[in-house]
């Protein structure tokens, strides 16, 4: 993946639809100097929100009249993409869970007819749960589900690498920068 350009990526949205529910959050590192953008996004149908994904997030159906317009934000994100001067093609957006990030964002995109400018994509719990393929999980500190298999949400793989979290997890803000740590620790420690 020599000539990439990574940028870490998390978000928050009112549910698991992009059919109905609306992206809140956004937030960006750039990899190579670690600058970061955070935007909250008005909600435009906080009707359609689901009260599960309000309360993991810690919000109200008040806090979703916050933040700016959608098109502000895809203007926001579109300008920090472009300082770093690669294109979509030699872009690769990090997430924990990345996949469902990369539904949500383009669909936003697609919205006002735009493409979200990257091409490759690395999840970091793709990238955590080949790690416990490949290592000795006796010295780890490994999280068990409730049906007893190893957790791997960002949480549980920070805390199996001796990662330290920034704040609590549900706020793209601090998932950025966990997710981050996350990252640098399983490509350059870990292998």
């Amino acid at each position: 993946m020599s000539g990439l350009s990574f940028s870490i990526v998390d978000l928050e949205t009112t549910g698991l639809s992009t059919k109905f529910h609306d992206v809140i959050e956004v937030s960006l590192i750039r990899g190579h100097d670690r600058v970061q953008l955070f935007t909250e996004i008005k909600a435009t149908h906080p009707e359609n929100a689901n009260f599960d994904a309000l309360k993991i997030t810690n919000r109200t159906l008040k806090d979703l009249e916050r933040g700016i317009s959608k098109e502000e934000a895809i203007a926001k994100i579109e300008s920090f993409f472009a300082l770093d001067g690669a294109t979509a093609a030699s872009r690769c957006a990090v997430g924990h869970n990345v996949q469902f990030d990369r539904k949500f964002l383009f669909a936003l995109f697609e919205e006002f007819g735009k493409k979200f400018p990257v091409y490759y994509w690395l999840d970091t719990q793709a990238l955590a749960k080949q790690y416990l393929k490949q290592t000795d999980t006796s010295a780890l500190k490994l999280t068990k589900t409730a049906t007893g298999k190893t957790s791997t949400t960002l949480t549980a793989c920070c805390e199996m690498l001796g990662v330290k979290k920034y704040v609590a997890a549900h706020n793209a803000q601090a998932d950025t920068r966990n997710t981050y740590f996350l990252w640098k620790k399983l490509t350059e420690e870990c292998g």
